[in-house]
């Protein structure tokens, strides 16, 4: 039908009316998802008001970003990592990251952060504080169980895909600490003084392959100083480095308070600041604004990368939480226990006392404190697991009906609930209960006595005016032992675990999570030793409470002793926990109190002795290690490593993992030694690019176990090698691996590269620039190529100020480990 001409007028005009209605109520750009993500970013960024601005650098909630309801950007919760979700309730809990580097499997290294960004995502977390790359310079760091590698390179490789598993999920990784966090002790006040080169060569190569390779979103500041300035503040580091050299798009955090004034933060490169704005606020940052002593333009960058990273990740065009996906997942547990199987590294193997798989085999005895209990790092990596499998649980289950497992307990929960009954002290107790947060600060509510330390407060309030969700409660009173010796003290607590005796600290944990922690102290019959207990409750497991002391008992009582010697073979489960190794302090060199002599006495009675040993790196072993046949680093296993150390001491799983880290014969052989923990808050690296392994090749040092070391139940053969230039530049490295055991395994084929003879530069004997993991049936043989770019053949020039390459012919060694090499050719570079 046809309109009049005047109705058609006003039906046109009506159109155009409605167009211009339309086009008025359009959304605006920054919430079309087909946009590209700058343009977005442009179209939002004028939006937020100069206040909303100076709000959002600022962390919200100790655990977020702040949301703006009013345009739509959602609140973005972060989580602690990186070995689970911490933060909110129990998770999947995996290997530690250095067993993960252990296996130098980069594939599991991807699933891990798919399963990281899966168990986040089931949380509704968008931004997860890990991984973690420092380098491990000092073998007793409190944290070195977080970090990957004495090499920047593996530890380059692991974290790139670690990362980008974690983004293809859907969550935002965060590469910490940045930089050269390598100790615990004073790392909020000490000053690392580092090399430029050794900065570029070793520290932060894998901070570089995360932000260029594997294009994480966040990077975490550290607490330390460098070369004089705090990190979070550090211009040489933030802006030219980080922003500059490397074209880091996303967002520079702060670590929990170390941020530490407003003008040097906020131009020294920090875009948030956490837990909250304490410095980066409109309070403080107006008047800066106002002298111009902070450009409008520098607050509007921090916003901008907050922006383009929420907006990139999709947190504005969906919701973060999935609801389909379970928080005890069985997907993450099984890549929970797949990492464990290939963490182990078995270290050594006389006589051939692994696998214990022989008929002969009808009885194992399995003891030590970490037979029966879930070993884990302390501090903000440890996350609580819905459930875990111990070497014992794992043993039972795996070896079935047809071996007995015999287990000794030693020092555990049946001897703490007997001393928390019977414990005696000199007078009531003192109990204060505090209420608060850790960020708000605490203040009392109540003082009482109590007699003894054994409560379960899970159906009632502690006393009247004391709430159950949380509460710090401290125990001070004093005990008069009747006889000199040895005794030792026992705790059990959900939160934070602190014990002190003749005002020393004894225990230090800050998330006990329901283990059980012991020490030892030599006290003097007659005299009165003040003791005190303090222990945290977040609201998180059981609020019950205990703690006991007696005298020691002895290693083995004579019925021990004799099911020990009468067994076929002994399992020794020996090490750290998150007590004794965790965030804020620095670990022993030596196994923990009187393990070695447990190791000792158990080895003089059964010859069959197998140690397992739970740790983040290198440990002393003189005294102890020659007396066993057989040793195997387990790390921190996870929720599942129970079940992965049965399957390898029963010979179900081949061992496969290898060093990422050199464990040295004695802490006099440790290259950082006279150079930690440092003088007046200073510590110097005097070794500079000459860690690790660099340092005991180029000083001639022999190992115990060497950087890339580990054995196998099979026995593999390396041939054929073949050194050429490809089109492009880089250099195709060749060989062949033939598995000639008598077992399916895995074998880590390690590519070196050693300068020329006639290098004017000092450089170390050989550095690692390329690794491959094959899994090889018997008989069977692979080609393996490995490519070599330019960077394997360079060295950071200070001079310069840039990487050069000094021609001359290299040295290319391929071999199973830092110190055998099986294979050898040359790459003559200009």
């Amino acid at each position: 039908m046809t309109l009049p001409r005047s109705r058609a007028l006003v039906a046109a005009l009506g159109l155009a009316v409605l167009a211009c209605r339309a086009s008025a109520q359009a959304e605006p750009l920054y919430k079309d998802k087909s946009a590209a993500p700058e343009a977005r970013v442009d179209d939002l960024l004028p939006r937020l008001t100069a206040e909303e601005k100076m709000l959002i650098i600022g962390g919200d909630t100790d655990f977020s970003i702040m949301p703006v309801a009013r345009l739509g950007i959602p609140e973005v919760r972060f989580a602690d990592g990186p070995l689970g979700v911490r933060n909110w309730g129990f998770s999947p809990s995996y290997p530690s990251t250095a067993g993960l580097a252990a296996s130098w499997d980069t594939n599991v290294a991807e699933r891990f952060g798919s399963s990281i960004a899966s168990d986040a995502r089931a949380r509704g977390v968008g931004v997860m504080l890990g991984p973690a790359v420092n380098i491990m310079r000092v073998p007793v760091n409190g944290r070195n169980f977080e970090y990957m590698s004495e090499d920047p390179y593996l530890a380059g490789i692991i974290a790139t895909d670690v990362v980008k598993g974690m983004q293809e999920g859907g969550v935002v990784a965060t590469v910490k600490h940045f930089a050269a966090n390598n100790q615990e002790i004073e790392r909020g006040r000490v000053d690392a003084r580092v090399s430029v080169r050794a900065m570029e060569e070793i520290y932060l190569p894998a901070f570089k392959a995360a932000v260029q390779e594997g294009h994480a979103w966040s990077v975490m500041s550290a607490y330390n100083k460098l070369n004089g300035t705090y990190c979070s503040a550090n211009d040489w580091l933030n802006n030219k480095v980080l922003k500059g050299d490397w074209g880091f798009k996303g967002v520079l955090m702060s670590d929990w308070g170390a941020a530490h004034d407003t003008l040097g933060v906020t131009n020294g490169g920090l875009d948030l600041e956490m837990p909250s704005g304490a410095f980066m606020n409109p309070k403080t940052l107006a008047p800066l604004l106002a002298s111009g002593k902070v450009a409008q333009a520098t607050i509007d960058d921090k916003v901008r990368r907050i922006l383009r990273m929420e907006i990139s990740m999709g947190f504005l065009d969906r919701p973060q939480e999935m609801t389909s996906t379970p928080k005890d997942d069985p997907k993450s547990a099984a890549t929970a226990l797949q990492i464990a199987r290939e963490a182990v590294v078995l270290l050594k193997n006389d006589r051939e006392a692994l696998p214990l798989a022989s008929k002969n085999i009808k009885r194992i005895v399995v003891l030590g404190p970490n037979a029966d209990s879930y070993p884990a790092g302390g501090g903000s990596a440890h996350s609580q697991p819905f459930h875990y499998v111990s070497v014992l649980d794992g043993l039972r289950k795996v070896a079935g009906s047809k071996v007995k497992i015999d287990y000794i307990p030693g020092v555990g929960a049946e001897l703490l609930d007997k001393w928390a009954k019977s414990s005696s002290y000199e007078g009531p107790l003192s109990l204060t209960f505090k209420g608060g947060t850790w960020q708000t600060g605490f203040k009392d509510l109540k003082t009482v006595q109590d007699a003894r330390i054994d409560h379960d407060w899970s159906n009632e309030d502690p006393v009247p005016g004391v709430p159950l969700k949380t509460y710090q409660a401290t125990w001070k009173g004093s005990i008069r032992p009747t006889a000199s010796g040895n005794y030792t003290f026992v705790v059990r607590g959900q939160g934070g675990v602190f014990v002190s005796v003749d005002n020393r600290n004894i225990i230090t944990s800050w998330f006990c999570g329901g283990d059980i922690l012991t020490a030892e102290v030599s006290l003097e019959a007659g005299k009165s030793y003040p003791v005190e207990v303090n222990v945290n409750y977040d609201d998180k497991g059981s609020p019950a409470v205990q703690f006991g002391w007696g005298a020691t008992p002895p290693l083995l009582t004579d019925d021990e002793a004799e099911r020990v010697r009468k067994a076929d073979a002994v399992v020794a489960c020996v090490g750290y926990n998150l007590a004794l190794e965790g965030e804020g302090s620095d670990r022993t060199y030596e196994l923990p109190v009187h393990q070695p002599d447990l190791i000792r006495k158990v080895a003089a009675l059964n010859p069959r002795t197998v140690v397992v040993v739970n740790s983040g790196g290198s440990f002393e072993t003189a005294g102890w290690i020659d007396k066993v046949p057989a040793v195997l680093e387990a790390w921190y296993p996870g929720q599942e490593g129970g079940r992965a150390l049965a399957e390898i001491l029963l010979g179900k799983v081949n061992p496969s993992g290898k060093l990422p880290v050199t464990f040295e014969k004695a802490w006099k052989d440790t290259p950082s030694l006279g150079n930690y923990p440092g003088t007046n808050l200073t510590v110097n690296y005097a070794e500079d690019i000459l860690v690790g392994y660099r340092w005991f090749d180029t000083k001639g040092v022999a190992p115990l176990f060497p950087f890339g070391f580990g054995l196998s139940y099979t026995t593999f053969h390396y041939d054929k090698m073949h050194v050429a230039p490809t089109t492009d530049g880089h250099w195709a490295v060749t060989f062949d691996v033939t598995n000639n055991g008598t077992q399916k395994g895995a074998e880590i084929s390690e590519v070196y590269v050693s300068p020329p003879v006639t290098s004017k530069v000092m450089r170390p004997v050989r550095e690692l620039k390329g690794f491959s993991r094959e899994e090889l049936d018997t008989d069977q043989t692979i080609t393996i190529t490995v490519v070599l770019d330019r960077s394997a053949f360079s060295h950071y020039d200070e001079k310069k100020g840039d990487w050069a390459v000094e021609p001359g012919i290299y040295t290319v060694e391929v071999g199973s480990s830092s110190r055998k090499f099986l294979l050898s050719g040359s790459a003559e570079v200009d």
